[in-house]
């Protein structure tokens, strides 16, 4: 009997672990590395002013260029030149649009895995030659910040 209850206990240890090896396998882990490839917007929680963003608007970070479009206006894609530093926690990413002699840096913070990536923005507003918005600190929408649910397309 004391036999059995110990081929028990072992087995029992052995499933265990077979288990919580297969999901740590299993589940989405993080990548450290700069945006790439194209991705389609899942859900977006904005800053009001800006209005919500169209459900599978499209998004391409490739060679430190950034376009985003929607299948409406695939032919004048909005674009920028993006700047991302996966090293620091939570990572940052910088967009940075150019209109003339004016200039948008919005700052932002992301995560990614290889099928999803989220990414929060803070809102640079104004006219000057240079308009620099606040990095949020915290996947969080809020007051001028922006919140972006991303799938790889």
């Amino acid at each position: 009997m004391r036999r059995f209850k110990r081929r028990t206990i072992w087995v029992g240890l052995v499933v265990f672990g077979l288990v919580a090896a297969a999901l740590v396998f299993l589940l989405p882990r993080e990548v450290h590395e700069a945006p790439s490839g194209t991705w389609a917007l899942v859900s977006s929680e904005e800053v009001p002013e800006t209005g919500k963003l169209p459900e599978g608007m499209l998004f391409a970070f490739e060679d430190g260029k950034f376009k985003s479009w929607t299948e409406n206006d695939k032919k004048k894609p909005q674009k920028a030149v993006f700047h991302a530093d996966p090293k620091k926690e939570p990572k940052e990413i910088d967009l940075i649009f150019e209109n003339g002699d004016r200039k948008w840096i919005v700052p932002g913070i992301y995560r990614m895995t290889k099928s999803r990536l989220v990414l929060c923005f803070g809102a640079a507003k104004g006219d000057a030659p240079l308009n620099v918005g606040t990095r949020p600190t915290e996947f969080k929408a809020g007051k001028d910040i922006e919140l972006l649910t991303l799938d790889r397309k």
